[in-house]
Parts: C-alpha cells; sequence; structure tokens
C-alpha cells in the first residue's frame, strides 16, 4: 500500500458478535467492500481499554461460546477466501492464560499476520514480543507520550555540546590572561597554563570523583531498551569483528566528509566574512562566536532527533542542510546575513556529527567495547581534521587575491562532499551480531 501510493483502511470487528456463522459472515463482507486490514478483535471479560460498543460486542460473543482458540478457528476460516493482513486484537489475560508461545505458533499456523495487546506496556512487551517474533508474527505496541524512548543520541548531545561550548568560556578567559602584548608572552603565557591546570584539576578530578559505574544490566526504573537496539542485549562487537563489517566504513567515509565540512568552516569563518562579505573585524569574530552556539545546540538537538527519527535519517537531514548551507548560502554569500546563515548551518550539522557518531557506534557495535570501537571511528575526525582543511588552503593560496573565486571552489566542493555524506548516512543497517563465545565453543 505504501508503495502503491495509498492509505490503508483498516477495521475492527468481534470475533463471535452474535455468533461465530455470523461474524465470519460480517467480517467476509467487510473484507469485500474495501476493508485492507482486519483487526479481530479477541473478546475479553474485562475490556478496560474499551468503550461501551466494544464491551458489548465481547459479551454477547463469550455468551455464545467465544474464546482464543475459537477465534484462531475463526481466522482459518477467514484466510480461506481471503488475503488481507489479520491482526488478532485482545488482551493480555487470555492470551497469558493460553501461553504467549503458543498462542504466537498457533496463530501463525492459522493464517494471522499480527498480534496486538492493548494492555500490555511498551516496557513489558519483551516476553510477548520474542515469542512473536519466533513465530514470524509483527507485534503492534501502543505507546503514548509518556512511553520512555531510548535517549542514546540526546544524552550523547547533552555531552559532547559541553566540548563545545567550552570555548565560548575559555576564549575570552585564556585571552585577557594572555593579553595582546607580545612583550609580555614570557610572562603571561606559563601564568596561563598555571590557571588552566588548577582549573581542570578542580574541576575535571573533582567531577570524576561524582562518576559512578552502574552494575551489569541496570536499567532506569520503568525502562526497557527498544527491542534489536544495542541496549536490549544480543552481544557485542570486538574492535576486530567491528573491522570486519562493512557498515564500519560507511560510516568511517560519511564522519570524515562531516567533519571535513565542518573543521574546515569553522578554520576559515572569521577569513571569509572579513574576505567575501567584507566585515569589519569585530564583526567577523562576533560570527564566529554565533558560529560555536550553534554548533553546541546542533550537538544536542541532532541527538534528540535521532531519537525519534533514526539514526540514519537524521544524519541524512544533516547532509542535506550541510550541503545547502555551503552550495547556496556560503558560495554565493554577498551580505552578512547570508554569510552568517551559512555559516550557523554548518556549524549547526556538523555538531550533529559529534553526537550522532557516537550513537551510532553504540547502535551497531554494542557499548561493552566502545571505549576502542569508537576510538577508531573517531579517527575519521582526526584524520578529517589534519588533511582536507590543507587542502583547501592550496585551492585560496592558488587563487590569490580573487578569494571569491577561492571560496566559490571550496564550497561548491564541500557541497558535493555533503550530498555523497547524505546518501552514505542511508545506506548502513545494523549488522548480524556475532554469536557469544560460550555459544561458539558449544
Amino acid at each position: 500500500m505504501r508503495n502503491a501510493g495509498r492509505r490503508a483502511l483498516v477495521g475492527y470487528l468481534t470475533a463471535g458478535d452474535p455468533d461465530f456463522e455470523r461474524s465470519v459472515v460480517n467480517i467476509r463482507e467487510a473484507l469485500g467492500a474495501g476493508l485492507d486490514v482486519l483487526e479481530l478483535g479477541v473478546p475479553f471479560s474485562d475490556p478496560t481499554a474499551d468503550g461501551p460498543v466494544i464491551q458489548q460486542a465481547s459479551q454477547r460473543a463469550l455468551a455464545a461460546g467465544m474464546s482464543v482458540a475459537r477465534a484462531l478457528d475463526m481466522v482459518r476460516e477467514i484466510r480461506r477466501t481471503s488475503d488481507a493482513p489479520i491482526v488478532m486484537f485482545g488482551y493480555a489475560n487470555p492470551f497469558f492464560r493460553y501461553g504467549f508461545d503458543r498462542l504466537c505458533a498457533d496463530a501463525a499456523r492459522s493464517g494471522a499476520d499480527g498480534l496486538l495487546a492493548v494492555d500490555v506496556p511498551y516496557e513489558e512487551s519483551v516476553e510477548l514480543s520474542r515469542a512473536a517474533s519466533s513465530a514470524g508474527l509483527h507485534l503492534i505496541r501502543l505507546i503514548a507520550p509518556t512511553t520512555p524512548p531510548d535517549r542514546r543520541g540526546m544524552i550523547v548531545g547533552l555531552a559532547v555540546m559541553g566540548f563545545g561550548a567550552g570555548t565560548l568560556v575559555f576564549a575570552p578567559l585564556l585571552s585577557s590572561i594572555i593579553g595582546t602584548d607580545p612583550a609580555q608572552y614570557a610572562q603571561t603565557l606559563p601564568r596561563t597554563f598555571m590557571v588552566m591546570a588548577a582549573i581542570l584539576y578542580v574541576f575535571v578530578i573533582g567531577a570524576a570523583q561524582l562518576f559512578v559505574v552502574p552494575p551489569a544490566g541496570w536499567r532506569p526504573a520503568g525502562w526497557n531498551p527498544p527491542q534489536g537496539s544495542a541496549a536490549a542485549g544480543g552481544g557485542d562487537f570486538t574492535s576486530a569483528q567491528m573491522l570486519g563489517t562493512w557498515q564500519f566504513y560507511v560510516l568511517w567515509i560519511t564522519y570524515f566528509l562531516g567533519a571535513s565540512i565542518g573543521l574546515t568552516t569553522i578554520g576559515e569563518a572569521k577569513p571569509y566574512m572579513l574576505k567575501q562579505v567584507g566585515a569589519e573585524d569585530a564583526v567577523a569574530t562576533a560570527a564566529v562566536s554565533i558560529l560555536s552556539v550553534f554548533n553546541g545546540v546542533g550537538r544536542l538537538a541532532w541527538g534528540a532527533v535521532s531519537d525519534r527519527v533514526g539514526r540514519t535519517t537524521a544524519a541524512a537531514c544533516m547532509g542535506l542542510l550541510m550541503a545547502v548551507g555551503c552550495a547556496v548560502f556560503l558560495r554565493t554569500a554577498s551580505s552578512y546575513a547570508m554569510g552568517l546563515t551559512g555559516l550557523c548551518i554548518v556549524g549547526f550539522c556538523f555538531g550533529g556529527y559529534l553526537a550522532l557518531m557516537p550513537a551510532f557506534n553504540a547502535d551497531f557495535f554494542g557499548s561493552k567495547h566502545v571505549g576502542l570501537n569508537y576510538g577508531l571511528l573517531f579517527s575519521a575526525y582526526g584524520l578529517g581534521g589534519f588533511f582536507v582543511p590543507k587542502y583547501f588552503a592550496g585551492i585560496l593560496k592558488a587563487a590569490g587575491e580573487n578569494a571569491a573565486a577561492g571560496y566559490s571552489t571550496i564550497f561548491l566542493q564541500m557541497g558535493i562532499a555533503a550530498v555523497i555524506a547524505m546518501v552514505l548516512a542511508l545506506v548502513p543497517r545494523k549488522p548480524v551480531r556475532p554469536a557469544p563465545a560460550e555459544a561458539v565453543a558449544s
């Protein structure tokens, strides 16, 4: 239906209302009239999640002898004349009494496609999800605005936002300590390092004392990780195993491109504003400060967005916006506002890479070896920052006095690189996790 570009009509009918035979007739008539998906309600004596109409239908069906087993018979009967998707729709109590494993296996054999238990919270659906998955059924979960999400992206973004925002605090502090008189540097530079050492000693070492390593398997109260996520378990990749997957190299190239664009833009921000749009020194410096703010905020924002829409979608959107910022705004900017807009777009998206890539790494390769694994992925950031800005500096040097032509070439190439990063972000899927060592040994 999605491929055909149309919406589905999903209808609910209570199994066995008013009796087995007439219920089957009603369902076949609904399917023949255009119903795309059938939610077959399995009646329960205490349907607290339903209104009076379905409550009364459930009472009539139960009085006529309907049960979970008879509902499965009805699925088989409907399947004789229809291939429409069928979802068994009911409550935990009768499903539990029948047995989750037995129910899912029998439902699959009968021809059902999915299962929905309205009173099984998302956080408590692990056992039913496992049984449904084993039988090849789709488990449909109900979530609410209060359902705890997996917030790895947001938490990483919050952590690295401090890394980006640090320049806003320390840049003016260090400038004031060092001063502007070269004759005083012999005294002010050693003094600056002593001040920094004291600050780091107190705050970094002090903050480290507050860290507590949680016990193995610890989870926040009331929260279970989404099925299939790295946090949900299922094995961790060693560094050697990670390097044996193609997904690592796709992520590495994506990170390399995003970091190269961001670091080059930050390094050239002030000269660009001076030469391309003719800004005064103080105004160009202010643009760099604003860029830093967007860079920091982007880390938290994109991390949170990725928790909601998925890492690949968020990373692809970052690449697309980066391409717009480079090729549309920075390449052709003729005013301060246009140049600043381009810088802020690129800085905002560049911050996102620093939040998404650690989360990507943990999602794909697990948390057990994340220190070394992410270190290997982070090499893309280091190499991008070392080689690529030098390459673009060579383009500017070759342009000579015609800085506008040099920047036009630079931001066109970075726009193309951003498009490549966008496409690559859509490619990777979670790799198959390696079997635990003990399972292999047995």
